[in-house]
């Protein structure tokens, strides 16, 4: 069990403290072994619609609905946090870029099932983007989220 002031009360994800500290240690130690390690940065599109146009509450329970589809979908291994607001980042130990783009997919399936079975008067959509982590490239792990967070920013990948 984590310290709480390492989670996101809403969520029970990591916050933004939460993953630095476990991501720098996962970084570190993926260099060590020289084992992939790859980063996933998440933008839930849509979050200031339905705050605005059904209430904060509504907001909230699709965040939380977020989070329990990603826990659902990815190893107790894999670190999933909640940095801020509507962005989420995942970390794939021992995975490679290909292998986070196969468990994106998978999250995909879920969040499209949902959006077909859940009785709600809001749907998830999200955008992501994924780096793989380089010791050569990325000087820290802030670095790996920088560039996973460009990608998604670009829109290169929509779900």
């Amino acid at each position: 069990m984590l310290d709480t002031t390492l989670t996101d009360e809403l969520t029970g994800l990591l916050n933004r403290q939460g993953l630095m500290f476990l991501g720098q240690y996962a970084t570190g130690s993926a260099n060590r072994r020289a084992e992939p390690l790859s980063l996933v940065f998440i933008h839930l599109d849509g979050m200031a619609q339905i705050n605005d146009s059904l209430g904060h509450e509504q907001g909230d329970r699709a965040l939380v609905a977020f989070s329990e589809l990603m826990r659902s979908s990815f190893r107790e291994t894999d670190l999933i946090a909640r940095p801020g607001g509507d962005e989420f980042v995942l970390l794939f130990n021992g995975t490679n870029e290909e292998g986070a783009f196969i468990a994106m997919q998978h999250l995909q399936g879920k969040v499209t099932d949902f959006n077909q079975r859940a009785d709600n008067r809001w749907m998830l959509f999200f955008r992501w983007g994924c780096a793989e982590y380089d010791p050569q490239r990325h000087l820290s792990f802030e670095d790996v989220i920088a560039e996973a967070g460009q990608a998604g920013a670009a829109g290169r990948i929509k779900s």
